[in-house]
Protein backbone atom coordinates (compact mmCIF):
# COMPACT_ATOMS: atom_id res chain seq x y z
CA UNK A 1 0.00 0.00 0.00
CA UNK A 2 2.63 2.55 0.77
CA UNK A 3 4.58 1.89 -2.75
CA UNK A 4 1.36 3.06 -3.66
CA UNK A 5 0.92 6.05 -1.90
CA UNK A 6 4.68 6.58 -2.54
CA UNK A 7 4.09 6.07 -6.60
CA UNK A 8 1.06 7.86 -6.17
CA UNK A 9 3.06 11.53 -5.11
CA UNK A 10 5.64 10.71 -7.55
CA UNK A 11 3.26 10.97 -10.42
CA UNK A 12 1.43 14.13 -8.56
CA UNK A 13 4.69 15.69 -8.14
CA UNK A 14 5.44 14.87 -11.89
CA UNK A 15 2.56 15.94 -13.15
CA UNK A 16 2.14 19.70 -10.83
CA UNK A 17 6.06 19.69 -12.30
CA UNK A 18 4.49 19.17 -16.02
CA UNK A 19 1.76 21.91 -15.49
CA UNK A 20 3.77 24.68 -13.65
CA UNK A 21 6.44 24.01 -16.72
CA UNK A 22 3.45 24.57 -19.23
CA UNK A 23 2.61 27.61 -17.81
CA UNK A 24 6.11 29.41 -17.31
CA UNK A 25 6.14 28.70 -20.99
CA UNK A 26 3.13 29.53 -22.48
CA UNK A 27 3.97 32.99 -20.98
CA UNK A 28 7.34 32.63 -22.54
CA UNK A 29 6.12 32.01 -25.34
CA UNK A 30 3.48 34.42 -25.93
CA UNK A 31 4.77 37.06 -28.49
CA UNK A 32 3.80 40.63 -29.60
CA UNK A 33 4.44 42.61 -33.11
CA UNK A 34 4.65 45.90 -33.38
CA UNK A 35 5.06 47.91 -36.06
CA UNK A 36 7.97 50.21 -35.55
CA UNK A 37 7.42 52.58 -38.68
CA UNK A 38 3.75 53.57 -37.04
CA UNK A 39 5.05 54.02 -33.68
CA UNK A 40 8.32 56.19 -34.85
CA UNK A 41 5.85 58.23 -36.88
CA UNK A 42 3.11 59.14 -34.25
CA UNK A 43 5.49 59.75 -31.53
CA UNK A 44 5.39 63.21 -30.54
CA UNK A 45 9.40 63.27 -29.72
CA UNK A 46 10.48 62.41 -33.22
CA UNK A 47 8.00 64.70 -34.63
CA UNK A 48 9.41 67.28 -32.38
CA UNK A 49 12.84 66.70 -33.47
CA UNK A 50 12.65 66.32 -36.97
CA UNK A 51 11.03 70.30 -36.69
CA UNK A 52 14.14 71.41 -34.37
CA UNK A 53 16.53 69.38 -37.27
CA UNK A 54 14.19 71.32 -39.82
CA UNK A 55 15.10 74.78 -37.89
CA UNK A 56 18.70 74.40 -37.62
CA UNK A 57 18.86 73.09 -41.41
CA UNK A 58 17.27 76.60 -42.20
CA UNK A 59 19.44 78.06 -39.86
CA UNK A 60 22.68 77.16 -41.66
CA UNK A 61 21.56 77.78 -44.95
CA UNK A 62 21.12 80.89 -44.01
CA UNK A 63 24.43 81.53 -42.24
CA UNK A 64 26.14 79.82 -45.11
CA UNK A 65 24.28 82.31 -47.77
CA UNK A 66 25.69 85.19 -45.51
CA UNK A 67 28.83 83.81 -45.28
CA UNK A 68 28.92 83.35 -48.89
CA UNK A 69 27.84 86.97 -49.69
CA UNK A 70 30.82 88.15 -46.99
CA UNK A 71 33.48 86.07 -49.55
CA UNK A 72 32.48 87.40 -52.79
CA UNK A 73 32.29 90.70 -51.27
CA UNK A 74 35.67 91.32 -50.21
CA UNK A 75 37.91 92.57 -53.00
CA UNK A 76 41.22 91.32 -51.60
CA UNK A 77 41.93 87.62 -52.56
CA UNK A 78 44.04 87.00 -49.44
CA UNK A 79 41.85 88.11 -47.34
CA UNK A 80 38.53 86.18 -49.25
CA UNK A 81 40.87 83.13 -48.90
CA UNK A 82 41.30 83.64 -45.23
CA UNK A 83 37.51 84.15 -45.05
CA UNK A 84 36.76 80.84 -47.06
CA UNK A 85 39.14 79.09 -44.88
CA UNK A 86 37.75 80.47 -41.75
CA UNK A 87 34.20 79.87 -42.65
CA UNK A 88 34.75 76.35 -43.78
CA UNK A 89 36.03 75.29 -40.72
CA UNK A 90 33.25 77.29 -38.76
CA UNK A 91 30.39 75.52 -41.23
CA UNK A 92 32.86 72.07 -40.26
CA UNK A 93 32.01 72.26 -36.61
CA UNK A 94 28.68 73.76 -36.35
CA UNK A 95 27.57 70.71 -39.27
CA UNK A 96 29.33 68.47 -36.31
CA UNK A 97 27.54 69.49 -33.57
CA UNK A 98 24.35 69.45 -35.37
CA UNK A 99 24.93 65.84 -36.16
CA UNK A 100 26.21 64.76 -32.41
CA UNK A 101 23.22 66.79 -30.86
CA UNK A 102 21.03 64.79 -33.42
CA UNK A 103 22.38 61.12 -32.83
CA UNK A 104 21.91 61.91 -28.99
CA UNK A 105 18.06 62.61 -29.91
CA UNK A 106 17.82 59.52 -31.57
CA UNK A 107 19.33 57.61 -29.50
CA UNK A 108 17.35 59.14 -26.25
CA UNK A 109 14.09 58.61 -28.77
CA UNK A 110 14.94 54.62 -29.18
CA UNK A 111 15.92 54.21 -25.68
CA UNK A 112 12.25 55.56 -24.72
CA UNK A 113 10.35 54.00 -27.72
CA UNK A 114 12.12 50.78 -26.56
CA UNK A 115 11.24 51.10 -22.84
CA UNK A 116 7.90 51.87 -23.44
CA UNK A 117 7.44 48.62 -26.03
CA UNK A 118 9.22 46.63 -23.08
CA UNK A 119 7.12 47.94 -20.34
CA UNK A 120 3.96 47.56 -22.19
CA UNK A 121 4.76 43.86 -23.22
CA UNK A 122 5.67 42.85 -19.75
CA UNK A 123 2.42 43.70 -18.92
CA UNK A 124 0.47 41.47 -20.77
CA UNK A 125 2.77 38.96 -20.46
CA UNK A 126 4.58 38.62 -23.29
CA UNK A 127 7.91 37.35 -23.80
CA UNK A 128 9.14 37.91 -27.05
CA UNK A 129 8.12 41.49 -29.22
CA UNK A 130 8.99 41.19 -32.92
CA UNK A 131 8.90 43.94 -35.47
CA UNK A 132 5.94 43.45 -37.68
CA UNK A 133 8.28 44.26 -40.77
CA UNK A 134 9.75 40.66 -40.01
CA UNK A 135 6.91 38.48 -38.85
CA UNK A 136 4.66 36.85 -41.90
CA UNK A 137 2.40 34.96 -39.28
CA UNK A 138 1.20 34.94 -35.87
CA UNK A 139 1.72 37.43 -32.43
CA UNK A 140 -0.48 39.70 -31.24
CA UNK A 141 -0.29 43.35 -32.99
CA UNK A 142 0.41 45.83 -29.79
CA UNK A 143 1.13 48.57 -32.20
CA UNK A 144 -1.77 50.80 -31.35
CA UNK A 145 -1.36 50.39 -28.02
CA UNK A 146 2.21 51.58 -27.68
CA UNK A 147 1.23 54.68 -30.17
CA UNK A 148 -1.55 56.05 -27.82
CA UNK A 149 1.19 55.86 -24.93
CA UNK A 150 3.95 57.73 -26.44
CA UNK A 151 1.82 60.39 -28.15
Amino acid sequence: MSKQYFLCGILGALALGFGAGCFYQSTQNKIAVVDVNKIVAASEQVKEMKANQDAKAKELAAWLQEADNTVKNEKDKAKQDELLQNYKEEFAAKSEEIRTQYAKELQSINDNITATITEEAKKKGYGLVIAKEFTIYGGKNITDEIVNIIK
